[in-house]
Parts: structure tokens; C-alpha cells; sequence
């Protein structure tokens, strides 16, 4: 879904990618380990296509069928369109890079994930958009870094001066 989603067919490295190679040999793939007792199946750990020519939209399905990622870097690409709601889904989520995009709206849903250390969403579109106050609340949990364009002339997200970097 994330390959056809982000027109795959042009990205800078897309070795393996739809290919009969299992996914955890996929570039941009890491941390690949067991599933918990009864799954059965490989967990990815981490997504790591930064600067890779993505473009599109970032699929709601990539939250869905990885739940337990721990890292998405989709920075410095052309993402456009909105976080989708259903990241909140990401419960074991640490570190969400997706500065220097296109992208448009961030879900309030994003402050449901309490596993959160690091978000970097600067130089974006958000076009004032005021982020969402649970995001700002997970600063009280273990939100140590939120990057975003708060201050100065080319604000692009609304904040109060405790909640972003």
C-alpha cells in the first residue's frame, strides 16, 4: 500500500520493494523481529524512507498494519494531504519524522500515542492550523522534542510556547 500510495515506481531506492524478497529485506525496512508468542509473523520495527522521492498521500494503512513500528521517517519528501487520524493506532510509536513535506492537517489522534519521544513535523503546509492539545499534553509524558514551525513569521501551526521546539 505505501509503495503504491507514494508512487513507489519513482522512488529513489526502491530495492525489493514488490519483489518476492519478504519484507524485512525491503530498503528503508529495519529492526525486523518476532512477533509475540501465537502471531507467528515478523514485526517491522522500523520505516526509514527520508528523503526518497515519495510522493502522494501517506496511506492510512500503514498505521493500521504496523502497530507496533517504533520509528516512521517519511521526512524530507513529497508527502502532501493530512496525518491520518488512525496514527493514534501506533501505540509503540517513538519517533515520528515527517518534517519537510507537503502535508496539511495534523489529527488530534496524534496525542494518543503516550510511547512518543520525538515528533519532527516542520516545514509542512499546516497553514495555522492550531496543534491539537493532546499533542501538547504528551510533553507531561515522554514528548521530549516537538518540532514544528510554532514561532516567527512563517508559523505554520498554532502553539502555545511550552508545547513546540
Amino acid at each position: 500500500t505505501l509503495y503504491f500510495a507514494t508512487d513507489g515506481m519513482h522512488w529513489k531506492d526502491s530495492e525489493k520493494w514488490i519483489s518476492n524478497e519478504h519484507e524485512c529485506d525491503w530498503h528503508g525496512i529495519w529492526g525486523c523481529g518476532k512477533g509475540t508468542e501465537g502471531e507467528g509473523l515478523d514485526k517491522i520495527i522500523s520505516i526509514e524512507l527520508k528523503d526518497n522521492q515519495l510522493k502522494g498521500r501517506i496511506p492510512r494503512e500503514i498505521c493500521e498494519f504496523f502497530p507496533s513500528l517504533g520509528n516512521l521517517n517519511l521526512a524530507i519528501n513529497d508527502l502532501s494531504g493530512p496525518i491520518p487520524h488512525e496514527i493514534g493506532l501506533m501505540q509503540n510509536l517513538e519517533i515520528l519524522e515527517l518534517a519537510e513535506n507537503h502535508l496539511t492537517f495534523i489529527p488530534a489522534e496524534l496525542g494518543d500515542i503516550l510511547s512518543i519521544s520525538h515528533v519532527f513535523l516542520q516545514s509542512n503546509d499546516f497553514g495555522g492550523q492550531e496543534m491539537p492539545s493532546g499533542v501538547c499534553d504528551l510533553r507531561a509524558e515522554k514528548l521530549t522534542l516537538l518540532w514544528a514551525d510554532c514561532r516567527g513569521d512563517s508559523a505554520t501551526v498554532q502553539c502555545d510556547g511550552t508545547c513546540c521546539s
